[in-house]
């Protein structure tokens, strides 16, 4: 019987959220340039654009792949791999994959630079990735539990009350 509500439930809130409109074209049409230019500003095919543990673009990937090569048929520059976690068998294998879809949408390969960096933008300065990539390069901080524990109890004032 619960199995039975659950699905009923679902299909109202499936249908009621089959009956809203879509927003106008216009608004669809400034949501999509926004979308693109966020895309061509990254530069970057990250993990996610991938099927996991696989060197198969998924439809993110190839949707986002598709920007980058209006982009990119007209500018060079250089376009960011991130390898993540991914070993580098699978890494060379994901750069072919990227290499040889742009290569089949009409982009002149030898005007890009493949590489595997932070991601460009504005969100931090330069200098504090530096920091970052440091501490990073240094371990993790230590545990808690391997600090040395001291504190102390402040000497008791006038306007704190005595504890009885």
């Amino acid at each position: 019987m619960k199995r039975a509500l659950s699905i009923a439930a679902a299909m109202a809130l499936f249908a009621s959220a089959a009956c809203e409109e879509p927003p106008p074209l216009p608004i669809r049409r400034l949501q999509n340039i926004q979308i693109n230019n966020g895309i061509i500003r990254q530069r970057t095919v990250f993990p996610y654009h991938f099927v996991p543990a696989t060197a198969r673009l998924n439809p993110i990937g190839d949707h986002d792949l598709e920007v980058l090569s209006v982009y990119f048929k007209d500018h060079p520059g250089k376009l960011n791999i991130r390898r993540g976690k991914a070993g580098q068998k699978l890494y060379d294998a994901r750069v072919g994959v990227v290499i040889q879809t742009l290569a089949a949408a009409g982009v002149d390969i030898n005007r890009i630079e493949v590489v595997d960096e932070l991601v460009p933008g504005d969100a931090m300065v330069s200098e504090r990735v530096v920091r970052i990539l440091e501490k990073e390069a240094a371990g993790p901080p230590p545990s808690p539990f391997e600090l040395p524990a001291s504190f102390s109890i402040p000497p008791s004032t006038g306007d704190i009350p005595p504890m009885k």
